[in-house]
């Protein structure tokens, strides 16, 4: 059965469909069984260029006999291919502890894009100590899809070294990543870089939003006036403030609903009735399938229900001619007479204005 899978795996293996976590289980079925004690390389084991270059290299060694014959081998030629053999995972530990006392003042850059199978075994704390001086080592690493918290690690150490966001790393990061920015990193954002990155952050905090919007308004401030500014400042409306919103208005840019929906809270309630037709233009009629939902009905509550008729699309609920919306003020419970007699004033205020207001009507 060994010398089976081991004929399959010299002749199938490489144009197999299984991913290389696949075949290191079947290569951990292969592994020798021999046991031999540490610091002791078999000459018939010795490490060599035909070794290196053999992709069932992994069947050869057991960890142990692994760990001894690379005490004196280089694989820094080797790290494009090596890394693509299928070891198994107590194998990736011994290739990892190799590489930590082969290089104890941290990765050489042409290591770090090679790193994929080691990824399980890598932790962000490691990260903080590697030399990623280019975008292009970043965006390799980033190429390897590794999980969340290693790829915010990688991201901060880049940064940290003085290196910019440039289009490359933009790139690399894309939407997958770009919510994991923190201000340090979205201040590294070198602006025209956005120009050529494709990055939705719809996902991300409003304070990642807000950021990237301005960001993105400056990468795209010398096409404001172009039909073409809209589509490109689209995808980072979800941070623009409302005087921004006020100015896009009047431009006829036929926003979405499901877009309007979207913009930054604080900056949707200031818009008048008359803005938010402008923003949506032939889309306006939809915006009343969404008048019972937040926000557009948190909107609605806050515009006189007479400027809402204006736009002649059905929304009802704001705020009907001759009244007024007073909150009363709440204050919190406690023990002093002379606090309380000012809450209780307070409470009755709106009381006492509105007999004024009557007063004077009738007199």
């Amino acid at each position: 059965m060994e010398k089976a899978l081991t004929t399959w795996l010299r002749n199938f293996a490489r144009d197999s469909p299984l991913s290389r976590e696949e075949l290191a289980a079947v290569v951990a079925e292969l592994l020798p069984r021999r046991h031999k004690r540490a610091g002791d390389c078999p000459a018939d084991l010795e490490i060599t260029e035909a070794v290196l270059n053999d992709d069932l290299m992994p069947t050869y060694y057991t960890p142990e006999e692994l760990r001894a014959c690379l005490q004196n081998v280089s694989l820094e030629n080797h790290f494009s291919h090596i890394f693509t053999y299928p070891f198994s995972i107590p194998q990736l530990a011994v290739l990892k502890e190799y590489l930590y006392k082969r290089y104890p003042n941290g990765f050489p850059e042409s290591l770090l894009a090679n790193l994929n199978p080691l990824l399980p075994l890598i932790t962000p704390e490691e990260i903080s100590t590697w030399r990623m001086s280019s975008a292009d080592t970043l965006a390799a690493f980033l190429k390897s899809q590794p999980p969340d918290s290693l790829a915010s690690a990688a991201i901060k150490r880049y940064v940290e070294l003085g290196n910019a966001l440039n289009p490359t790393a933009l790139d690399a990061i894309g939407t997958r990543y770009v919510c994991l920015l923190n201000a340090t990193e979205l201040g590294a954002i070198d602006p025209p870089s956005l120009r050529l990155a494709s990055l939705d952050p719809s996902a991300c905090s409003q304070e990642t939003k807000n950021l990237l919007y301005q960001k993105a308004k400056e990468a795209f401030s010398g096409q404001h006036h172009l039909p073409a500014y809209y589509e490109l400042i689209l995808p980072y409306l979800g941070g623009a403030p409302a005087v921004d919103l006020k100015a896009l208005s009047k431009d006829d840019v036929n926003m979405n609903v499901t877009t309007f929906v979207t913009l930054r809270r604080e900056s949707l309630m200031y818009l008048t009735p008359r803005e938010v037709q402008g923003l949506l233009g032939m889309n306006l009629p939809e915006l009343a399938r969404w008048q019972d939902r937040s926000p557009v009905r948190d909107w609605i509550q806050l515009q006189r229900q007479s400027e809402l008729d204006q736009l002649h699309v059905g929304l009802t609920g704001g705020t009907q001619e001759g009244y007024i919306n007073i909150v009363t003020p709440k204050f919190p419970a406690t023990s002093s007479a002379p606090l309380g007699a000012v809450a209780m004033a307070f409470h009755l205020l709106p009381a006492l204005l509105l007999s004024l207001l009557v007063v004077s009507v009738l007199s």
